[in-house]
């Protein structure tokens, strides 16, 4: 339980930084050197970037102490997550198909913990 959880943590820092990311990108101005330059000055995108470094240890450690086989179908919650987070904070549409998609993973995700 206490893995499930982890992954669970992981899953959602790294859907929550795609958030950011996505967030901070909709400010950056100009194109080439000046983009980078707007990037650089973004808020958000500097917080998702600590965020993915966060989450990126504690996947380390959740690799440390889980079988990949178990763990890694985790992260296949994120192609759910973050578009539906899009949805509801960004306000981004989101389709009957990616709904669907995303409750086939989920039911992967459970069918792959089962022994």
């Amino acid at each position: 339980m206490k893995q499930a959880l982890l992954c669970l943590v992981c899953v959602t820092g790294i859907s929550v930084g795609q958030l950011l990311f996505r967030a901070g990108a909709l400010h950056v101005k100009g194109q080439g050197l000046s983009a980078l330059w707007s990037a650089s000055q973004q808020p958000l995108l500097w917080v998702a970037l600590v965020l993915y470094c966060f989450t990126t240890v504690l996947w380390v450690h959740v690799l440390r102490t889980t079988a990949l086989s178990i763990a890694y179908p985790w992260m296949a919650l994120a192609f759910g997550l973050v578009p539906l987070m899009a949805y509801f904070v960004l306000k981004e549409p989101i389709g009957f198909y990616q709904m669907v998609g995303f409750i086939l993973i989920i039911i992967g995700v459970i069918l792959s913990g089962c022994k």
